[in-house]
Parts: C-alpha cells; sequence; structure tokens
C-alpha cells in the first residue's frame, strides 16, 4: 500500500508534464479502457485516491517514461520534510520566541535550517567521511592550538595552509611526496609546531574513521531523541552566540580570540546542560573548573565573567520554552 499525499502526488503530474503527455495519453498507456481513464489519473494527481499499489505508482512512471530513482529521490526528499516538521513540532516555542531575531535571521528559521541539517545527518550516518566537515573540525583544533602558542594573527593563514596540505595528503592517501616546510620556515612559520599540528590531523581522521566503524544505526525514536537534543541546543546556542558576539564587540577583543570565547560558551552549555538540575555546589564545581581550563589557555577574566552570565541568562529565559 502507497501513501498518497497531495504533495506526493503533485510529483506524478510534474513527471507526465515534462514528458508532454495528458492525462488520456498516461491511462491509455497504463491500460486503461474505459472512457473514465483520464478522470482516474486527474484524481490519482489530485491525491484523491489514498492507498494506491506501489504497482500502480510503478505502472504511471513507466507510462510517463519517467525514471523511478528520481521520483523515489524526490518522495524522500519531502519524507524528510515530514519528519522534520514532526522533530520541530515537539519544541513548542511561544510565538515571541519563534519570532525573536538572533543576527538577521528570526530563531524558527535558524531551527528549521539546523534541525534539517542534523535530522539528514542523523539518518545518513554510514556514508562514507564528510571531508569537508572534518576539514572545518581540524581548522578548529589547529587555530586553538595556535592561541595557545600565542602566535600572530598575521602568520594563522600560513600554519592553516600547512595544516591543509598535510589534511589532504592524509584523508586521500596520496603518496607521500614531502610537503616543502622551508618555504613557510622563510615567512617566519616556526618549524617545531608542525609535528604537533600533524598530529592533530592524524588522531582527528583516526577518530573519525573509528566512529564510523562502531555506528550503530539508530531506531526512529533515537533518531527522534537525538534531534529534540539537538534542537534544545541549537535554541539556547544561536542566542548564546548572538550575545557573546556583541560582548567581544563592546570589549573590543581581538578578532583572533572570538572561536575560543564561543567555544568556552557552549562548554558552559554543557555544564548547565548536565548539572544545572543537580546539587549546585556541582553546578559551582564544574563551572569553576572549565573557567580555570580557558583562563589557562589565556582568555580574559573579565570577558570570560561575562560570557558565562550571559550564557546561564539565556539558558534559564530559553530552556523552559522546550518541553
Amino acid at each position: 500500500m502507497f501513501i498518497l499525499t497531495k504533495e506526493v502526488a503533485s510529483l506524478l503530474a510534474k513527471v507526465r508534464e515534462k514528458a508532454n503527455l495528458t492525462q488520456k495519453d498516461v491511462a491509455e498507456r497504463m491500460g486503461i479502457k474505459s472512457k473514465s481513464g483520464h478522470s482516474y489519473i486527474a484524481q490519482l494527481e489530485g491525491g484523491l485516491i489514498k492507498n494506491p499499489s506501489l504497482a500502480t505508482i510503478i505502472d504511471y512512471l513507466n507510462a510517463c517514461g519517467g525514471k523511478r530513482l528520481t521520483f523515489f529521490t524526490e518522495l524522500d526528499k519531502i519524507l524528510i520534510r515530514q519528519e522534520q516538521q514532526e522533530i520541530m513540532s515537539q519544541a513548542e516555542l511561544t510565538t515571541k520566541a519563534k519570532m525573536k531575531r538572533v543576527g538577521y535571521k528570526t530563531l524558527i528559521q535558524k531551527l528549521d535550517r539546523d534541525t534539517a541539517l542534523y535530522a539528514n545527518k542523523i539518518k545518513y550516518m554510514l556514508r562514507p567521511i564528510d571531508k569537508h566537515s572534518l576539514k572545518d573540525r581540524i581548522e578548529r583544533k589547529v587555530r586553538m592550538f595556535l592561541l595557545n602558542h600565542r602566535i600572530e594573527k598575521d602568520h594563522v593563514p600560513f600554519y592553516l595552509e600547512y595544516a591543509f596540505k598535510f589534511y589532504k595528503r592524509e584523508i586521500d592517501e596520496l603518496p607521500i611526496p614531502p610537503i616543502d616546510e622551508k618555504q613557510f620556515v622563510k615567512i617566519g612559520v616556526r618549524q617545531y609546531l608542525f609535528a604537533p599540528i600533524r598530529q592533530i590531523i592524524f588522531k582527528t581522521i583516526k577518530a573519525e574513521k573509528e566512529r564510523l566503524q562502531n555506528f550503530r544505526q539508530y531506531s526512529t525514536e533515537e533518531q527522534k531523541k537525538l534531534a529534540k537534543g539537538f534542537l534544545k541546543y541549537r535554541v539556547v546556542i544561536e542566542q548564546v552566540e548572538f550575545e557573546v558576539h556583541k560582548i567581544l564587540n563592546d570589549l573590543q577583543v581581538k578578532e583572533i580570540f572570538y572561536m575560543a570565547y564561543k567555544d568556552y560558551a557552549r562548554s558552559c552549555y554543557s555544564v548547565l546542560n548536565k548539572y544545572s538540575e543537580k546539587d549546585p555546589m556541582l553546578l559551582k564545581h564544574k563551572f569553576d573548573a572549565i573557567t580555570e581550563k580557558w583562563r589557562e589557555k589565556g582568555l580574559d577574566e573579565e570577558v570570560v565573567g561575562k560570557i558565562k552570565g550571559v550564557t546561564i541568562r539565556v539558558f534559564k529565559e530559553l530552556i523552559l520554552k522546550i518541553k
């Protein structure tokens, strides 16, 4: 049995129109000889025949010369959107919260986008390594490493260029020619930092490969639970990052530190999410531990205090609006 909604039925009409066929033409090709054949096709394309057999849909596609793969690929996109709407409906935000502007978009626009991406991610996690996403992850780690070593802002792009060349060679398993490190040393790059950068890349690639090897397929309910947890995170973190950006601008913090401060804000969210409903002393201890860790990395105490405060405020304001 095939559940035919109006949205799905409209795909059928598009297949026929693309083939320049009338409803009567399709009926005849399907072997429907009665005078009302075109009427049956009209009802099928209008979603009025609720449960046609899958064989009927295949016959229709064959009659139109339509590619089955193309049709069912489009159908899958519709089903993903329907799943996404179901996930979004579980996050009962007030109208005021939905329309709250975070940067150039409303909160609900950002959540629609982010949860759609996440729903796709957990649905198709068995795909090969996402090289673009992995490269972004490596860039974040290398930037943090450079920040800890007080590397001048002007030199950061050169270290990243070296890291990306090494990453491409490793991820694509290219035959070695060694990277010419001398060209980087000539422009002031510290050669002794190459080895730890390579180690970052080795470990990140290895961890991603192991994650994919050990992955088990999530059930539908687990997928919904994961997506809802991500949605809760995005509700808070979108607003937190917007507020943090304003703080950094107001205090004229150097742009090179922005990523580190936003990562600190995410750490604050993680602590709140895990411990906000537990012993207040445990929550304070966890906050003190992560704050000290980030201060050791060179973050300013005043800025860290303001970011911690705004993260707690936004968390309390928004987290209760998601059931």
